[in-house]
């Protein structure tokens, strides 16, 4: 089974901005499953640590190390309006990984 990860938005002005964020990756997580592919969603992971002592860049790191062992990434729509997201961008280009936009539709896993 292939592996994809969900790159988009999470970060936002309020906590119901950050649950709407959760909602959308969610939806996207649902059909990618349904397309074949196996799902990691970040958006789920580490939904509401906000508060954590975590730094964002320890959940970078994690996020870029997860990335690594994908077989694709899938940007949602709000990819582009994201720090985060567009350094997963980079990282996929980096490592030759085929990169899926939301606007296109969702893949079904080859």
């Amino acid at each position: 089974m292939k592996l994809i990860m969900i790159s988009g938005k999470y970060t936002a002005n309020s906590p119901l901005e950050i649950s709407d964020n959760i909602a959308r990756a969610r939806i996207a997580a649902t059909r990618l499953w349904e397309k074949g592919w196996a799902v990691i969603c970040p958006h789920m992971n580490s939904a509401h640590m906000d508060g954590m002592t975590l730094a964002y860049e320890q959940f970078m790191a994690g996020y870029l190390e997860m990335l690594s062992r994908c077989d694709a990434v899938f940007m949602l729509k709000t990819w582009s309006n994201s720090g985060g997201s567009k350094r997963e961008h980079i990282a996929a280009g980096k490592r030759q990984l085929p990169v899926y936009y939301e606007l296109d539709g969702y893949p079904n896993a080859e």
